[in-house]
């Protein structure tokens, strides 16, 4: 009798110790069978066929899907549309100029700016048709130009007008499109144009030897922004760490393999390899967030207030609209931004 309790008492605890040991090595194993997280969904509004080439090169490459991202990428003509997208909950983010951010920023919506994606120079100017009247940047006043509003081409015509002395009220401006100006400017709509590429080299090819190009003083640059509602992207630090990582790779990716980035690039964009080879030396695409950016802005801002074109008297403090931690996080050499 005495041995039996022994025997129950020796199985009652090689029972608990099996399942305890049992349980040890369950854990992990189930943990292989786990099924993956299903991905995170964004929508991000692009524009600017170069000026988005990170973003175009992060998805071809499948670099978002490596990071837990299924990326699908809205279509824009403008950063304008792209930026009213992204506030109106239409998509996550948007590749977007320094101008309609300062807009949005000016009327106090609720915009943060998570990285530069893209610096040019001479990527936006204006074309005018020689027999028209014009051969020289002195000669569009009193012209009629075409130009998208609340873009950064508007405040390049600004620039090039004051150079030459000539108040915004001394020509008259016609608000269009991207992809309608050259017809515009064929139909003898307009005077001149002032847009960016691929519309700008487009248009200028077909006016041949009647057209004349102007373009702001040498070394100025404008920017391009990945930027979302504020709300959004400060909720989503790991989202936004994500994005950049695959941004980066895709940065990489085009330093590395050249070539093979403008291949991707042409045949993501549909630009003639011809005009595609012309204006890709005026592209940096690179992540950043520098001061130059933040300098602009400002710079934007001024020019909008006193020409009446914000309900804002001061220049807002565009620090709050940038979101810094993502690129501390993913490229923290590439702040420059004095906080």
């Amino acid at each position: 009798m005495r041995l039996s309790r022994r025997s129950a008492v020796l199985s009652a605890t090689l029972a608990i110790v099996a399942a305890a040991i049992a349980a040890f090595n369950w854990q992990p194993i189930t943990g292989w069978f786990r099924p993956p997280s299903p991905p995170e969904k964004l929508t991000i509004a692009i524009s600017d066929p170069l000026g988005s080439g990170l973003v175009r090169i992060a998805a071809a490459q499948d670099y978002f899907a490596a990071e837990g991202l299924e990326v699908t990428l809205q279509i824009h003509t403008s950063g304008r549309s792209a930026l009213e997208a992204a506030i109106a909950n239409q998509a996550a983010l948007a590749t977007v100029g320094d101008t309609p951010v300062m807009f949005a920023v000016a009327r106090q919506a609720p915009v943060s700016i998570v990285a530069t994606i893209r610096s040019s120079v001479n990527s936006e100017g204006i074309l005018a048709w020689r027999n028209r009247g014009v051969s020289a940047p002195a000669e569009l006043k009193g012209k009629t130009i075409g130009v998208p509003l609340g873009t950064s081409t508007q405040f390049l015509l600004s620039v090039i007008l004051a150079n030459q002395g000539i108040a915004m009220h001394e020509v008259s401006i016609r608000n269009l499109q991207p992809q309608h100006m050259a017809a515009a400017l064929s139909a003898g709509e307009v005077d001149a144009i002032a847009i960016w590429d691929p519309w700008l080299i487009e248009a200028t090819k077909a006016a041949g030897a009647n057209g004349v190009s102007f373009f702001a003083e040498k070394g100025y640059s404008f920017q391009f922004h990945l930027a979302g509602r504020r709300n959004f992207v400060q909720n989503h630090p790991a989202t936004m760490q994500k994005l950049l990582r695959a941004l980066l790779r895709a940065e990489q990716y085009l330093g590395e393999h050249a070539q093979e980035a403008r291949a991707m690039l042409i045949d993501d964009t549909k630009i003639d390899p011809a005009l595609f080879d012309t204006i890709w030396p005026n592209y940096s695409l690179s992540l950043t967030l520098n001061q130059a950016s933040l300098n602009m802005l400002e710079d934007q801002a001024r020019w909008a207030i006193s020409n009446g074109l914000v309900e804002a008297k001061v220049v807002p403090n565009f620090l709050d609209a940038i979101y810094l931690d993502a690129m501390l996080a993913v490229k923290p050499a590439a702040v420059s931004i004095v906080r």
